[in-house]
């Protein structure tokens, strides 16, 4: 039985703090780098923009895909794609198999 009296494990997150000085860090390293390769202040705005913009639609799509699957019971974008591609390769499978099959016995006559 654990002794309730020793100190809690440790976990591996990172602090808060930590996170948003890491972020911060970064942000900043992309900005020296971008205006080092030469891309202007209106660049650099115009192209955060874009990102952010991609950043928020994906976000959307994701939400949109969670709320589906837990009020309908149905699977997700990222589920539904995994079930497509199982579908592709058993049937290529299957198709490859058949037309070996028929290749071993056209052969064997």
């Amino acid at each position: 039985m654990p002794d309730h009296r020793q100190a809690p494990e440790q976990g591996t997150s990172i602090d808060r703090s930590m996170r948003g000085t890491l972020v911060v860090f970064f942000v900043f390293y992309a900005v020296v780098i971008a205006l080092v390769l030469g891309l202007g202040w209106k660049g650099l705005l115009h192209w955060t923009g874009e990102l952010l913009l991609i950043i928020g639609i994906s976000l959307a799509a994701k939400g949109i895909s969670d709320v589906r699957r837990e009020w309908t019971g149905r699977p997700g974008v990222w589920r539904r794609t995994q079930q497509i591609i199982q579908f592709a390769r058993v049937g290529a499978a299957y198709f490859l198999w058949l037309r070996w099959n028929r290749a071993v016995e056209n052969s064997a006559t």
